[in-house]
């Protein structure tokens, strides 16, 4: 086949998740991938759900408040769509929700604190401020340092290793075409059609082809930003070399996500027990441009170890606990957190989806850009994502 009514660039969450709500309306669907499904961020993140606002927006919670605000609605929508997704999908994802702990170590982030909740309360998010003597019997495992936490009963996590294969293999029920291992070599929009030209990745010889489809939707996370200069669009789209670590099996220790407002961290236990240290912390990026660049990414010490040495500080009892592993992944951001959700601008019959918290609201942007490309009302107000606003 060589046509379809859309064309979908990436199988990571937010395009496989996005072709399967397409395919559940009727729409003819080709996802096209360089690599395999689940292969990039959306396959190597912590599978943290993290719904309060996060500490890598400390800085637009001081400076831009209520353009930040305005994610929270996304936010709310997204823990509903997380508690009833395994019911939807049929599917084990692995989904935990027994709650998020963000804490402070100082009276200046505790302060930080307040405003964050007060912010996520005028937006809907009634998050609960709990200081240092709550904490004692609440969450025990904390460092007598933590003065105080924000608490949000619904945040938690999922599998990243189980999300993504359901939906690619949902949408292939529903007769999604996946194409995998095939880079795109040129794309052009004539006739009110996109001509997408493919070659496999696995034979630079081999014959090329070229498919067409009306709608075109770029979900390629950090690469989306290589595929819309191509095009001549620039949007703000950073791409963040990130790593992560885990630890061996422990008892029962940490029944929270844990992050930290004044630090980067993002920590939790899994159910086998290893604990996942995260948060933010850089790797080293060799990023490039062009539809057939290779980034590297290679893993820094430093951030390892400042990583555990602040999660031990904030936990102290996993200090006793010996690395297992530390792995990488390319995430990508926008100057104002907030997703990019819409039509790319001065580009024909091309969608964006993705930036920002791409996992905790992955499944939440795949089914509103589904809305969006068929013309539908969206389940809720979307203006304040919509790329244009870099233009103005």
């Amino acid at each position: 086949m060589s046509k379809y009514d859309v064309i979908v660039i990436g199988a990571g969450l937010i395009g496989s998740a996005t072709a399967f709500y397409l395919s559940k309306k009727g729409v003819k669907v080709l996802v096209v991938d360089r690599a395999e499904p689940n292969r990039g961020a959306s396959g190597r993140n912590a599978g943290s759900l993290h719904f309060q606002l996060e500490p890598r927006m400390v800085g637009a919670l001081v400076s831009k408040p209520q353009s930040l605000g305005s994610l929270v609605p996304m936010s709310l929508l997204a823990i509903e769509n997380w508690g009833r997704l395994e019911a939807d999908l049929d599917s084990d994802l692995g989904v935990a929700m027994h709650g998020g702990l963000m804490v402070a170590e100082t009276s200046e982030d505790v302060e930080l604190l307040k405003k964050k909740n007060e912010l996520e309360k005028q937006y809907g998010m009634h998050t609960e401020f709990v200081a240092r003597d709550e904490l004692k019997s609440f969450a025990p495992y904390l460092s007598s340092k933590v003065l105080a936490a924000s608490y949000l009963a619904q945040e938690g996590h999922a599998n990243p290793r189980l999300v993504t294969p359901t939906y690619v293999r949902k949408a292939e029920e529903n007769g999604v075409h996946f194409l995998t291992k095939t880079r795109v070599n040129t794309l052009r929009y004539a006739n009110n059609q996109w001509q997408v030209e493919l070659a496999s990745c696995l034979n630079a010889t081999e014959e090329k082809s070229t498919i067409h489809g009306g709608v075109l939707l770029i979900a390629a996370g950090a690469w989306s930003r290589s595929i819309l200069k191509y095009m001549g669009s620039e949007l703000p789209l950073k791409p963040l070399a990130i790593q992560m670590n885990v630890s061996e099996r422990i008892k029962p220790l940490v029944p929270h996500l844990v992050q930290h407002i004044g630090n980067k961290l993002s920590l939790k236990q899994t159910s086998e027990g290893n604990i996942l240290i995260g948060g933010g912390w850089p790797a080293k990026l060799r990023w490039e441009d062009g539809l057939s660049a290779s980034p590297r990414v290679d893993i820094l010490p430093d951030s390892i170890c400042a990583n555990l040495r602040v999660g031990a500080n904030v936990v102290p009892e996993i200090g006793n606990a010996h690395l297992l592993r530390t792995w990488t992944g390319i995430a990508s951001d926008t100057p104002d957190h907030l997703p990019l959700l819409g039509m790319v601008p001065k580009v024909k019959g091309c969608f964006i989806a993705g930036g920002g918290s791409s996992f905790t609201l992955g499944p939440t942007l795949s089914r509103i850009a589904s809305q969006l490309i068929c013309g539908e009302i969206t389940d809720l107000p979307v203006n304040m994502y919509n790329p244009s606003r870099f233009l103005n």
